[in-house]
């Protein structure tokens, strides 16, 4: 699951709204610069559902136990390095 999802993350290298259908039942999943985490957003999504997705989102497929599990050991988005947040926190 963690190398799932990391290389889901990865992916999110660009700005924009992106459009994405679920195969399976899951979760999404948000990116939040001012904690530097991520963290399951909303409700379990069923299959077939068409989801808006911004850049800090990305939708995982699977149960949210196991989701939970690797909360902690995901990386960053690739986007966060370049942000507001990661620089003032570097800078100090």
């Amino acid at each position: 699951m963690l190398n799932k999802i990391n290389s889901l993350i990865a992916q999110r290298a660009k700005y924009g709204i992106r459009q994405e259908t679920t195969q399976n039942p899951g979760y999404i999943l948000i990116w939040s610069n001012a904690s530097a985490e991520w963290g399951i957003y909303g409700d379990k999504h069923n299959k077939g559902k068409i989801l808006n997705l911004d850049a800090n989102q990305i939708f995982i497929s699977g149960n949210k136990k196991d989701i939970v599990a690797v909360l902690e050991q995901l990386n960053p988005l690739p986007l966060y390095h370049n942000s507001f947040e990661f620089v003032s926190i570097k800078a100090v």
